[in-house]
């Protein structure tokens, strides 16, 4: 695996480290001293599921823990709360607000008080919380989000977070499902699930 820094001297820094990592923590030696690919801790997700580098990444940051030390449960719904739980472990590790914090407050904190945890997470919901983390970790860090071309969902016109979902895309690069007539719908009622939470974690932390 080739990785080319640009313009980053000679002065190896801790970033380097981390990429270094990402790479090397997926090999491993056996008894005989073979090379060989790691496979995640779960049994219910392999290296060829679309999810697996997402779960390897939010489980590995203690984000998002699984069910058990063996099962991860991929395709289960998340509820609300749940989510709201990852992203106030999210914004802790990021130095948004500090470890002592309720989730109430940090809900409180980004606007979120409307959201009721005891539901499963649509993906109406999942947008509008994470582009309000977004838009609190732009004011905090001065980082300014790349527009990206707009998607013009079919079906978000009557949900409450039309706005937020269309921000998203556009900051985020969230995307749609192509319909067979060439249009894009979002589903904003759709339940999320766990390896789906997984993914928007894992784009979360890489924007």
């Amino acid at each position: 695996k080739l990785v080319t820094f640009v313009g980053a001297g000679h002065a190896n820094g801790d970033y380097m480290a981390t990429i270094a990592w990402d790479f090397f923590s997926g090999f491993s030696r056996s008894a005989n001293g073979a090379v060989v690919e790691t496979g995640t801790v779960f049994s219910d997700v392999k290296t060829s599921d679309w999810f697996y580098k997402a779960v390897k990444k939010v489980s590995s940051l203690g984000l998002i823990a699984g069910r058990s030390a063996q099962v991860f449960e991929p395709y289960a719904g998340i509820y609300v709360s749940e989510f709201l739980e990852i992203i106030s472990r999210l914004g802790t590790e990021a130095g948004l607000w500090d470890g002592s914090k309720s989730s109430g407050e940090i809900s409180a904190y980004l606007g979120l008080s409307d959201m009721s945890g005891s539901e499963k997470l649509t993906r109406a919901q999942m947008a509008h919380i994470s582009s309000a983390y977004l838009k609190a970790f732009s004011n905090f860090s001065g980082k300014v989000y790349a527009s990206k071309s707009p998607i013009d969902f079919k079906d978000i016109g009557a949900s409450a977070y039309k706005e937020d979902i269309s921000w998203l895309q556009t900051a985020g690069g969230i995307k749609g499902y192509v319909e067979p007539d060439g249009s894009v719908s979002f589903k904003p009622d759709q339940v999320v699930r766990r390896s789906e939470a997984a993914q928007v974690v894992m784009q979360l932390i890489e924007s």
